[in-house]
């Protein structure tokens, strides 16, 4: 079981490293991946992700979201950025 809520408002400092995390970053979608998360979580989290897609209403064409897998501490600087 692998359970998704939102969080509104959090900081990078927010991620906790036994959690997986998914940020929407409109044509990036970013599935953070804590370093003490189970392999439940961590297999989990793409298919969340595509489920995630599946379920946007907006304008978006879901067709040109990317998936962006992200290790903690070794986030890419597009992923910081949104943070920033």
């Amino acid at each position: 079981y692998l359970f998704m809520r939102e969080i509104p408002a959090f900081t990078q400092e927010d991620l906790i490293n036994d959690d997986v995390y998914l940020l929407d970053a409109y044509d990036v979608l970013y599935a953070w991946i804590g370093n003490r998360s189970n392999k439940f979580e961590r297999k989990g989290v793409i298919n969340k992700a595509c489920q995630y897609i599946d379920g946007i209403q907006d304008s978006r064409d879901k067709s040109s979201i990317v998936i962006n897998e992200v290790e903690a501490g070794r986030e890419p600087p597009g992923f910081i950025l949104q943070f920033m």
